[in-house]
This record gives C-alpha cells, sequence and structure tokens, in this order.
C-alpha cells in the first residue's frame, strides 16, 4: 500500500517499533521522496529512535495516549488489522486484517478516523478557541488531499507560501484572499498581478481587486474551499508548469 501511495498515506498503531525494519522504512523513505505526505499516529514507541527517525525524514507524528486503533490507509485503499506496527509482529505473532479497495469502503474508514483519531484534537487543545481547531482539522486534512501545498493553521484561516507563486494566500471553508508579500506595489505591477490572476481563475472563479492602495485579491467562487482547491491547482499547473 505504501508503494502505490500518491498523495499520502496514514498509520494508525498504538506502538511502533521499525527502526531496524529495513522493508518498511525504505519504502516509507520512497514515498517521502515522491511527495507523499506522511501522518503517523501511535500511543507509544518501544524505541525513540523511531520518532527521531520518522521526524527526521519528514513524516508528521501525532501522539495520542489512549490510542488502540491499528488502521493505515492511502487516497484508494484501506487496511484495518490488528497488528501495531512493530517488527517482531510481523515476524511472529498472529494477526488477522480486513483490506478495503473499493473507494465506499475506504471513504467511510478514513470517516471513522476524521470523526473519532483527528477529533481527539478537540481535547488536547482545549485552551484554543473552536475556529482554531477547525483550522487545525482543515490543515491536516488539506495536507492530505493536497500533498503538493504547505498549509499552516492560523487562528481563523489557512496560510499557504506556495500554493500560488509569488503571491500569500489565505484560505477558510468558502473563502480565498490572497495578497503580494510586499504590500505596497506600484500600479504597473499591481495591474501586471491582476492580469495574471484573471487568466489563472478564468472559467472557475472571479477575482476582485480589494484595495486602490494594497495588492489584495479576493476570489469569489462556488462551493466551499475544499471543492474549489482540486480546479485551482489544475488551472495553476497549466499556467505555471514546473
Amino acid at each position: 500500500m505504501i508503494n502505490e501511495s500518491e498523495k499520502s498515506f496514514v498509520i494508525v498503531s498504538a506502538f511502533t517499533n521499525i527502526y531496524h525494519w529495513d522493508k518498511l522504512t525504505t519504502a516509507i523513505e520512497q514515498a517521502v521522496d515522491r511527495n507523499v505526505r506522511f501522518d503517523f499516529y501511535y500511543r507509544e514507541a518501544n524505541d525513540n529512535r523511531d520518532l527521531n527517525y520518522l521526524k527526521s525524514i519528514g513524516v508528521h507524528l501525532h501522539h495520542i495516549p489512549d490510542l488502540h486503533v491499528k488502521l493505515y490507509f492511502n487516497e484508494k485503499h484501506a487496511l484495518v488489522s490488528s497488528m501495531n506496527l512493530i517488527e517482531y509482529s510481523n515476524q511472529y505473532s498472529i494477526d488477522m486484517g480486513i483490506y478495503y479497495d473499493a473507494q465506499s469502503e475506504r471513504d467511510e474508514i478514513e470517516s471513522f478516523f476524521e470523526n473519532s483519531i483527528e477529533g481527539y484534537v478537540n481535547f488536547v487543545n482545549r485552551s484554543k478557541s473552536q475556529t482554531q481547531i477547525d483550522m487545525l482539522h482543515l490543515a491536516t486534512r488539506f495536507s492530505r488531499k493536497f500533498p503538493e501545498v504547505t498549509f499552516k493553521p492560523r487562528s481563523n484561516y489557512l496560510f499557504s507560501t506556495n500554493l500560488i507563486p509569488g503571491l500569500q494566500t489565505l484560505i477558510s471553508d468558502d473563502t480565498i484572499s490572497l495578497k503580494h508579500p510586499y504590500s505596497k506595489l506600484e500600479k504597473e505591477r499591481k495591474d501586471d498581478w491582476t492580469a495574471t490572476l484573471n487568466k489563472l481563475f478564468h472559467g472557475i472563479a472571479r477575482v476582485y481587486d480589494t484595495s486602490d492602495n494594497y495588492a489584495r485579491w479576493k476570489i469569489e467562487f462556488s462551493g466551499t474551499a475544499e471543492e474549489f482547491l482540486p480546479k485551482l491547482l489544475e488551472a495553476r499547473r497549466n499556467q505555471f508548469p514546473e
């Protein structure tokens, strides 16, 4: 499953011990090198070298003290298993798992994961406002669905510097705003940016220049930001090919 992953992979394992599990660590490293977003939810590591290693290669770690679930999924398939991600268990334990390859069943597993496991952030972030908690959820979900983009949660929006090259993007559930790192631009440069954005969003959204004096724009689109982002990413690939 890891080798087949193209966008994201989630590991939920109460206990872990993989430091000497060469086949698995190689698969994880290769996936990370392919820009697959890796999220690892764990209760306890038998060897702290596991956590240091995973963090060093870019795996996102999430500690949940009471975790007991063992669950593994990517964007297409899911596996619910009795086995923790421990090399000894892989070699000697008798375990059982159920593999889901139907998209609808896989999506039900992800829904359970989002409601029950990601929802744990509601408890570990009790001091945060509900909006901040919502932004943490949104950042995690967006990062898994759109791993080529970096999303950073703020108090009431997500912040990205690489969604649209050269501009800073502010995203909430149903709004997207853009601004230039240098807020004040010469009129000619601002007009150039406005023309570029009108071309980028042609046919999928409307661009509004929100200030006469500052380089800021608002994007008006149908539906939610999560529904709109695939269209934006496709348009971005066409206009800003790597």
